[in-house]
């Protein structure tokens, strides 16, 4: 053993050092949205990542580790408002116009059930039963600036969850 330096020091340093999670869960979203006429004729597609909220990690983390209920369905909806997504948007819809986020409302409209697909290599997928979404003909024009996942199939409470939302 060196001069001067005990093994006692040596533990006191570790205890006091600062501890960082070396291995994590890494999530992100990614969305295929295409729009088409009523010929079926291809109008445009957008893909990408999506934003996965604050709110979802929380309620993950909760599910983990503090006894948590996962929610047994989720929906997907749209927006119509210019709204550029935020990681702090919850899913309570009560807070939606403070931030200038509005929910498509044209007749017909309604969130669709996301269902997933078979996990495979460690995705989850809703590709064996995608969200279609029909506008009527009249009425128009229809902005759709991106759309979302949500604990609700309508509305949303304060307990409610955004998992995940994308501007095209």
């Amino acid at each position: 053993m060196r001069e001067g330096i005990r093994v006692s020091d040596r533990i006191i340093d570790v205890v006091k050092g600062r501890y960082e999670l070396v291995e994590g869960i890494k999530l992100h979203g990614y969305v295929l949205a295409e729009a088409f006429n009523e010929n079926g004729k291809k109008l445009w597609s957008d893909e990408g990542g999506n934003l996965i909220t604050n709110q979802y990690l929380t309620h993950i983390r909760d599910i983990m580790y503090i006894s948590g209920t996962p929610d047994t369905t989720q929906y997907v909806g749209l927006f119509s408002s210019n709204y550029t997504p935020a990681a702090t948007i919850t899913g309570d819809t009560g807070t939606w116009a403070a931030a200038s986020l509005t929910e498509a409302a044209h007749a017909g409209y309604a969130r669709q059930a996301y269902t997933d697909a078979a996990s495979g290599s460690y995705a989850v997928t809703n590709s064996a039963s995608k969200a279609s979404f029909t506008f009527p003909g009249s009425g128009g024009p229809w902005n759709i600036y991106g759309a979302f996942v949500h604990a609700d199939s309508t509305g949303g409470t304060g307990s409610a969850i955004m998992y995940a939302i994308r501007r095209f």
